[in-house]
């Protein structure tokens, strides 16, 4: 019985990166990420991978570009208008990106995987690397996750990516069981706990429609197959400045894994900060129009300051 359990299936991480065909040239990247995204006829209109020019008429490279990856099961505007505000403030063209099954409901979100994912992450920071000379990475929960697994992995992002930013980054749930997921027949064992759907219910209507809020169980286990390789990741190979920015109430991750994560930092440029208080009841979503505006000002100050005094 107990070799029974242990063959059983679970949650499958495949970790290989695939190169990505991207136009040489910033100008043509808006035709290609309308076709891209145009496969799809179900995205929640705001949702889209998108470039916000520092210049609309002059799509050129600026000297610092700024990549965007949001949280599971959310879409770009969970922290909005954060990373706009940054990119403004520091004449940086801005890439926001859709990660697969993302902004487009429960079906498509059960069906991504956490290879999906990483590449998402790795076609960002291509993305990146074309609309500017050099790239800084902003990141939401379990868009942190993968931010810093990429980083550890792919050498070369230490020449062209300058900085990490972290906000409530999601190292592991705050729910222990959340580990069975990561089980032999973790689906399966989800079902039985959780049930077949999961659901929850928004703060307000524009969470509603940015957010997927019903889904099948089995989206959860790519997001935990994300937490696993970021947790397994070789941090200490990082070498760019890293600045996390979270809550230590935070009720939707754990974060002493996010502490043990930064300890684990060796980069020569590290930095944290402490939001105690948000208008999120989970204290997760500590910044953004949407579900805490009261502290979207100071943090994008927090994190220009951090950028401001790096030298690139």
């Amino acid at each position: 019985m107990s070799l029974l359990f242990f063959i059983g299936a679970k949650v499958p991480i495949d970790k290989t990166i695939k190169k990505v065909k991207l136009p040489k040239e910033p100008e043509e990247l808006d035709n290609f990420l309308k076709e891209s995204e145009q496969k799809f006829d179900d995205i929640t209109s705001g949702s889209e991978k998108i470039i916000i020019w520092a210049n609309p008429l002059k799509k050129q490279k600026t000297k610092i570009a700024i990549v965007y990856i949001h949280g599971f099961s959310s879409t770009r505007k969970d922290t909005y208008p954060l990373c706009e505000n940054v990119a403004k403030n520091l004449k940086a063209n801005l890439f926001l990106t859709r990660l697969t099954g993302h902004g487009r409901g429960g079906k498509a979100l059960a069906e991504a995987s956490v290879n999906d994912w990483i590449n998402d992450t790795f076609e960002a920071v291509e993305i990146g690397k074309i609309i500017g000379e050099k790239v800084i990475i902003i990141s939401f929960s379990t868009g942190s996750a993968l931010t810093m697994w990429l980083a550890s992995e792919v050498q070369n992002m230490n020449d062209d990516v300058v900085a990490l930013v972290l906000i409530s980054p999601n190292f592991s749930p705050k729910q222990p069981i959340s580990d069975v997921l990561l089980w032999p027949w973790g689906k399966t064992l989800a079902k039985i706990i959780i049930g077949s759907n999961r659901s929850w219910e928004p703060i307000n209507p524009q969470q509603g429609k940015y957010w997927t809020t019903s889904y099948p169980v089995e989206a959860l286990l790519p997001m935990m197959g994300t937490v696993k390789i970021a947790r397994e990741a070789k941090v200490e190979n990082i070498r760019q400045p890293v600045l996390m920015i979270f809550s230590p109430f935070d009720q939707v991750t754990n974060t002493q894994k996010s502490e043990d994560i930064f300890r684990r930092l060796a980069t020569y440029n590290k930095k944290k900060i402490y939001i105690n208080e948000s208008q999120d009841p989970y204290n997760h979503i500590i910044i953004g129009d949407i579900v805490s505006p009261m502290n979207t000002e100071m943090v994008t100050q927090d994190i220009l300051n951090f950028i401001e005094a790096l030298r690139y």
